[in-house]
């Protein structure tokens, strides 16, 4: 992770914590070069997330870390062309998919995901649609409609109504085995619809 926030300063009795993300935006582009106070604190908030993103895409946890940290460099780097119309992270988002999408390019490979990766995706994916009329979220909306019926039912249960797999085998009427592969199969597809249609 970044390190070392002794350079570029905030202002005297500004406590950084308080700062939101586009304040703290707002503090990382009056400072050109590293070490950043700002970009410490927006990467301590959102490191995770972005590198879950990573590894969704990715499927090698190393190679997650190493591009969700370009993604903090690049934030850096091309912090003047945040515009302000969007959420922080829904700009950061976009920074991480089109990061994912250049080291794919150029390591083409199998990449094999977990139904542990895509269940803390799919819950940070239900607080941005709760929280977010932005353009992510109306990729997510987007590729959740272009599933079928009964994958859209599934993921709706899990992730939305946040039902256990045994009260989704229940309410089906199937094994907890059928339920978990139903479940993943499901993710499965969403991820394939809405990698298609992040491709920008």
């Amino acid at each position: 992770m970044l390190q070392n926030n002794t350079a570029c300063q905030i202002a005297e009795g500004i406590d950084i914590a308080s700062l939101t993300d586009k304040e703290l935006v707002e503090q990382i582009s009056k400072c050109s070069t590293p070490p950043n106070k700002a970009l410490d604190e927006l990467a301590n908030r959102h490191y995770t997330w972005v590198y879950r993103i990573c590894l969704m895409r990715l499927g090698n946890p190393s190679d997650a870390e190493d591009i969700a940290q370009e993604v903090f460099v690049r934030v850096q780097k091309h912090i003047q062309q945040f515009e302000n119309r969007s959420t922080v992270r829904t700009w950061m988002y976009r920074i991480a998919q089109n990061q994912c999408n250049t080291f794919i390019s150029n390591n083409i490979r199998v990449v094999i995901e977990s139904i542990e990766d895509y269940t803390e995706i799919l819950k940070d994916i239900k607080v941005e649609v709760s929280n977010s009329k932005s353009e992510l979220s109306e990729q997510i909306n987007y590729a959740l409609s272009m599933l079928p019926k009964q994958c859209r039912a599934v993921i709706d249960m899990r992730f939305f109504q946040e039902l256990s797999l045994q009260e989704i085998s229940n309410h089906l009427n199937i094994g907890l085995s059928a339920a978990k592969m139903r479940l993943y199969r499901a993710q499965n597809k969403f991820k394939l619809i809405y990698a298609e249609g992040s491709n920008i």
